[in-house]
């Protein structure tokens, strides 16, 4: 949290917040993560054959000597096509290509709210919301576009995301939650209290 800073409405739950009409405030979406496919120097992305036609996100995973932790979150990106996404990937291939282990996992996305997917027509943007929270939820990453740009700042509006990270765990760096947008504010010195001292 930035130094200074709380959270707006953070006395509710987030399953609480809710439209007057009693609709969900936030949208709920569930990613479902694989466990991490060993991406060998040189190889073609280890793309499972049912994966290769889902449209997805992914997260690149590194794993070398000298890193502190383990399964560190390198890259994050989106598939429409998961098999041709990789077919010309150049920053996805320095990084398979790089001394050390490097993995693949797939995160398939599922609507907790069933009548939520049917407003979802276009899945596509959806995944491409998901896919700048995700970036920004888990600077520092390598990803060299789409840093620091959240759902909105294009010409498609955003939604109210509350997105549940499930699946493997990525060593703990994966948040289990995301709620988003949540309103950060600095509070203002409340100069109405009366003082008790005369």
């Amino acid at each position: 949290m930035p130094r200074g800073f709380i959270a707006a409405h953070s006395d509710y739950e987030v399953d609480a917040m809710r439209t007057p009409r009693g609709k969900p405030l936030f949208e709920e979406i569930g990613i479902e993560w694989s466990i991490p496919r060993i991406w060998p120097r040189g190889a073609k992305a280890p793309v499972p054959d049912e994966m290769s036609a889902s449209k997805c996100v992914y997260a690149i995973v590194r794993n070398h000597g000298r890193q502190q932790r383990k399964n560190t979150i390198e890259y994050i990106g989106l598939a429409s096509h998961a098999k041709n996404r990789f077919a010309n990937h150049p920053k996805a291939r320095e990084l398979a290509d790089m001394r050390g282990e490097t993995a693949l996992s797939f995160g398939c996305l599922s609507f907790i709210d069933r009548s939520a997917s049917k407003k979802q027509g276009n899945i596509k943007q959806t995944l491409e919301q998901v896919e700048h929270i995700l970036i920004h939820a888990l600077q520092p990453l390598s990803n060299d576009r789409k840093v620091w740009m959240l759902p909105g700042a294009g010409k498609n509006p955003s939604r109210a995301w509350h997105i549940r990270n499930l699946g493997f765990r990525f060593s703990g760096q994966m948040p289990r939650e995301i709620v988003f947008p949540w309103i950060l504010i600095r509070p203002g010195r409340d100069r109405s209290l009366i003082s008790a001292a005369t």
